[in-house]
């Protein structure tokens, strides 16, 4: 091949030509002389891979790693699908005039990559969309399960409603709640809406690829065959008829709440815990609470609190003056409070009490009930918050038809609504408490022992007729577990730690096993059981050990103070708040136990 054959096949294949000058034989020194050549034409989707193309499949096949700029992609991008899987409408009741009513829920996920969604297209099933206005579509665009982010209007034409130009953002393996809302018609009467999607269209979904903007089209509805010819990307479940209720006003049940309240000894001159809890449901549409009457209140009682349940502040306070119609005994809220539509609200009520000064009395018995009567005067009035209108005594049918209705949660005849029995006292114990030195699993020792000693608290307060009332305690009976040892008969006292010289002397049931240790006639005795109000005492028991170990195997010995704060099983502990004496104590536990002596 010749020199210039060579430098012919060199320009043909675009590579640099390579020269020798007049003198190369001595010095043997080369250079390289660049020619540039014209570019060569390349042209990306033709199918020919060319120029600086990496790939070229002429646009036509998705997910092979060929981008649309004929470069290779480090992951193949799949064409994106999507699903809509419908979700049952919450609100089943709603009145006229309700606002913000979701009417169609779904939620929608992609898969492959991310997808817009830029159509959605609804109709109605049952009633019309006439029934209703305002639509609007709102997503949850902060995931937490709630749509809070309005993201389109739309007018119906006629039957049909379509939501254009949407872009609402699916990821790829993330769900999103959509919500289509809307207000009911003011002047609506008593009807049913359900609106589904238009699935006479063929087209009622549309998105687009968020990376390659390709058309999400072609639609499976629950399992069936695709709308194309080709392939379908869009998946959508639906579920039947969710049929909205529209009723002209809605409804409020009250009942007592789930988690009653117990007894209570009710202290005088203070506020008290509740003492009745109310549960409310209203349905159809907000219910606003007009009036609330609470009745059998007694002269101890200076007032009443409402408190949303769990709230240490209250939104209302009751009093007879309050009422429209006064009655004795009967206290009404001073404030209109919203029960939420479809929701519930328990509403706690408390007692301001008097004093002693002021007309309370010692053993007085509170007890709280809201009347079932329909009759004026009602306990409970209300209205629709979106209707406007008054709710109705209930008529004793079983249709709810804008009604109040009083313990029952159902249509059904009223049930007046009794909550526990309090009693009111001057003084009271507000704790027991074990406060024995010795730890538990201690060893068992013969002789005299103290094995117990528990600490007697009292609440403070302001009943001071005639002087602050004291608790005085004047029997406790305690319950010793005496497993394999024995204490000697006769040998059981009670001390107050202040002065461990003065005893009063107790009677047991046994010397061993279970033995019923029975303190009496404190209050008359010197070692003094009063307790002033906001202060405290300790009391000990001591018993004299005859056999610590009556056989081989393991000695156990504890005190407890058993049964209390039960209204119905008395005897543990007798006390007196200066007026009355009392055989339990309400200190929110049953049981008391003192240390655990063992002995192996």
């Amino acid at each position: 091949m010749t020199r210039g054959e060579m430098a012919l096949l060199l320009v043909m294949l675009g590579e640099p030509i390579a020269s020798l000058d007049p003198d190369a034989e001595a010095r043997t020194e080369t250079k390289t002389i660049s020619i540039p050549l014209p570019p060569k034409k390349t042209t990306c989707g033709d199918g020919i891979r060319e120029g600086n193309e990496q790939c070229d499949d002429g646009n036509t096949l998705d997910g092979d790693g060929c981008s649309k700029l004929c470069l290779i992609v480090a992951e193949p991008i799949h064409h994106g699908a999507l699903r809509l899987e419908q979700l049952p409408v919450t609100a089943a009741s709603q009145a006229s005039g309700a606002k913000d009513v979701a009417l169609f829920r779904f939620n929608a996920i992609a898969g492959r990559q991310d997808v817009y969604i830029t159509t959605l297209k609804f109709a109605s099933d049952v009633g019309s969309l006439n029934f209703a206005e305002n639509y609007r579509l709102f997503i949850d665009r902060d995931g937490n399960g709630k749509v809070e982010t309005l993201f389109g209007r739309a007018t119906p034409d006629g039957e049909t409603i379509t939501f254009a130009n949407l872009n609402i953002l699916v990821k790829d393996g993330q769900y999103i709640n959509i919500e289509l809302w809307a207000d009911i018609d003011t002047t609506q009467s008593a009807s049913n809406l359900s609106i589904q999607f238009d699935t006479t269209q063929p087209d009622f979904v549309e998105g687009v690829d968020r990376v390659d903007g390709e058309d999400v089209t072609g639609i499976t509805l629950n399992g069936g065959t695709c709308t194309l010819g080709s392939i379908c990307w869009i998946d959508v479940v639906t579920l039947s008829s969710q049929t909205i209720t529209i009723r002209t006003q809605g409804n409020v049940f009250v009942v007592e709440d789930n988690s009653p309240v117990g007894s209570r000894q009710i202290l005088a001159s203070t506020t008290t815990p509740p003492l009745l809890i109310l549960k409310f449901i209203a349905d159809a549409e907000d219910v606003k609470i007009k009036e609330l009457a609470i009745e059998g209140v007694p002269s101890s009682v200076e007032s009443l609190q409402f408190h949303v349940e769990g709230s240490s502040t209250p939104f209302a306070t009751g009093r007879t003056v309050n009422c429209g119609s006064v009655t004795a005994g009967r206290f009404c809220s001073d404030t209109d409070f919203i029960i939420p539509q479809s929701g519930e609200k328990s509403i706690e009520v408390r007692a301001v009490m008097n004093s002693d000064n002021s007309g309370a009395q010692s053993n007085q018995s509170v007890t709280f009930s809201v009347s079932a009567s329909t009759t004026a005067p009602v306990d409970i009035s209300a209205e629709g918050f979106y209707s406007g209108q008054q709710l109705l005594q209930n008529d004793g049918n079983s249709s709810a038809e804008g009604e109040v209705f009083v313990g029952t949660e159902t249509a059904a005849t009223n049930s007046a609504i009794t909550g526990p029995t309090h009693t009111v006292v001057l003084a009271r114990l507000s704790n027991i408490e074990n406060i024995h030195a010795d730890p538990d699993n201690s060893p068992i020792t013969g002789g005299g022992l103290t094995f117990a000693t528990f600490r007697f608290s009292a609440d403070t307060h302001e009943n001071s007729n005639g002087g602050l009332n004291n608790v005085d305690i004047d029997t406790l009976v305690f319950t010793v577990s005496a497993v394999n040892m024995e204490f000697e008969a006769g040998s059981f006292y009670i001390f107050n730690t202040e002065n461990s010289a003065t005893i009063a002397t107790c009677s047991e049931s046994a010397t061993t096993g279970t033995i019923t240790v029975t303190c009496s006639g404190l209050t008359a005795n010197a070692l003094s059981t009063s307790i002033s109000q906001g202060d405290s005492i300790d009391l000990a028991l001591h018993g004299t050990v005859s056999n610590a170990h009556v056989s081989p195997g393991v000695s156990i010995l504890q005190a407890s103070l058993q049964q209390l704060s039960n209204p119905n099983t008395t005897g543990t502990v007798e006390w007196s708040d200066g007026s009355t004496t009392f055989g339990w104590v309400d200190i929110g536990k049953t049981v008391v136990k003192s240390t655990s002596y063992r002995l192996d």
